[in-house]
């Protein structure tokens, strides 16, 4: 790692010195070239976004070794990150109106208007007019600059950790702009892109935030400008720290230290075990040794810097953690931690015969063992407020509430737990609730109007005064004692058509939607 780190400290600045070059050299042939139409000024300068940046990238990252491009997260990004997206992208935008403030009025404005009117003619005369001016002054620019600094930069001194990775990104990107009255605004705009990338794991959220901040200041910031006066900087500087702030608190978390688990009983058990500051650390139980569900906890929280694998002191267990090691995202550190027993659970069960509180088979650095068990506060029922409670699934599942699933080995436990999150990750129905509570109406209502054998039972038939006379029991009584038929039937007839109404007002309450 070491001769990696001091090899990209000259190759990933050197890239940046050629792309700089070719950018003033491609810039001076630009300058000399007249053109006979718009669409070709734009086109040009789609053609020289792609020659500066995208092509000399290209180059370098086939001279790296194979599989480095995985690396460089150019992968998409999932809807549940466009918060940070959309707060970086006001971090930005009121920077940018700060930057307008404190330099002379209209510095922002003026290079907009620039931009818009690089030959003379203003442009935004048709839809086809504003996207040529789009993609050629915002979109390829934006994907084509983050190709390089968050996809090859940023990944190039990632080891270094996340602060100077970013800072160093976002530093090369000011500086590749060629406007010292503007380095803050680039260097702001360089570290919200680079904690943007490295929050969402993907160099692609960052092309998209730099895409729709430049269309921003291209078409909307002159306005903007228009109505914001010195007097409200102090604001706009309070909005953008406010921002960045809750940015960093909704995805870059506490905790630093990961727990992998098999299964929730040796995570429950582990808890019980250690018990001091676990608020404070991350856990997860993968269901199994699958690869899964820690790639994707990773992938989802870059705050982690240390993995613990607390897995089975088995076969499986051993060769599933030689298995996630290799597997674990690089810059990560990762610790074995080996139960006293077989696994966490059973190391509970015993815990009574372990008079020393060493709970593991060897002692793991920055794990601390509690050196005594902590007391159990006792609550009388009397002080306990009483709660409504909130069903996921009534009356079985409530929310908030620890729930319990126990039964013998292959009664479907694992299967009913699956179906379950399916359901509720899809927003689907749960495992047969209404099917099953509509039977349960219908049998019961069934049941409710063919009451006879316990009534016959306790009171006999006919019943003293016809105290207990149900319809079943009048019927059986007319059929078969009193040998009228024709009644009979008739009592059956309307028996019949009672417990049909009444089945299907339960029928259309109940029935399900799906």
């Amino acid at each position: 790692m070491l001769e990696r780190i001091k090899r990209n400290v000259f190759t990933a600045p050197l890239l940046v010195i050629v792309i700089g070059a070719l950018a003033i050299l491609v810039g001076k042939l630009l300058e000399a070239i007249s053109y006979e139409s718009a669409e070709a000024l734009f086109l040009s300068y789609i053609v020289a976004e792609l020659l500066v940046f995208v092509l000399p990238g290209i180059f370098y990252v086939k001279l790296k070794p194979r599989g480095y491009a995985v690396n460089m997260n150019l992968v998409s990004f999932g809807f549940s990150k466009l918060p940070s997206v959309i707060l970086m992208f006001f971090v930005m935008v009121f920077g940018s109106v700060l930057t307008n403030l404190l330099l002379s009025n209209g510095t922002l404005a003026e290079l907009s208007k620039d931009a818009l009117q690089m030959t003379g003619g203003d442009y935004l005369t048709s839809p086809l007019s504003i996207l040529y001016v789009s993609l050629a002054l915002a979109v390829v620019p934006a994907f084509a600059e983050e190709f390089i600094f968050r996809g090859i930069l940023l990944n190039e001194y990632k080891n270094y950790g996340m602060l100077p990775s970013v800072c160093i990104s976002a530093f090369l990107f000011a500086m590749l702009h060629f406007d010292l009255r503007l380095f803050p605004l680039y260097f702001l705009s360089g570290l919200a892109l680079g904690f943007t990338a490295y929050v969402t794991r993907s160099a692609l959220s960052a092309a998209v935030l730099h895409a729709l901040y430049n269309l921003f200041s291209l078409f909307f910031l002159p306005l903007v400008l228009n109505f914001i006066s010195m007097e409200a900087g102090v604001l706009v500087f309070y909005l953008a720290a406010v921002l960045f702030l809750l940015f960093l608190m909704l995805t870059l978390g506490e905790g630093e230290r990961l727990f992998v688990f098999e299964a929730p009983i040796d995570l429950l058990s582990f808890l019980c075990l250690f018990k001091k500051d676990w608020q404070k650390q991350s856990y997860l139980s993968l269901g199994g040794v699958g690869e899964k569900a820690l790639l994707r906890f990773l992938s989802d929280r870059p705050n982690i810097k240390t993995v613990y694998l607390c897995l089975d002191s088995d076969q499986a267990g051993n060769d599933a953690c030689s298995r996630l090691v290799k597997l674990t995202p690089e810059g990560l550190t990762v610790h074995r931690l080996v139960p006293l027993f077989k696994d966490w659970n059973e190391v509970l069960q015993h815990k009574g015969e372990i008079t020393d509180g060493k709970y593991l088979r060897e002692a793991i650095y920055g794990l601390k063992e509690p050196p005594q068990e902590e007391t159990v506060e006792i609550i009388r029922m009397s002080e306990v407020d009483t709660q409504t409670v909130e069903w996921l699934w009534e009356p079985y599942i409530p929310f908030g509430k620890v729930t319990i699933v126990q039964g013998n080995p292959g009664e479907g436990k694992t299967t009913f737990a699956l179906r379950l999150a399916a359901a509720c990750t899809t927003g689907g129905t749960l495992p047969s609730m209404k099917p099953q509570l509509l039977f349960g109406v219908i049998n019961a209502v069934a049941s409710s109007f063919g009451a006879f054998d316990i009534v016959v039972a306790v009171a006999g038939i006919p019943s003293p005064n016809y105290a207990a006379h149900t319809l079943v029991a009048h019927l059986y009584d007319h059929a078969f004692l009193q040998f009228e038929m024709g009644y009979a039937s008739a009592v059956a007839v309307v028996l019949f058509v009672l417990t049909y109404s009444v089945g299907s007002i339960f029928r259309k309450i109940l029935a399900s939607d799906d």
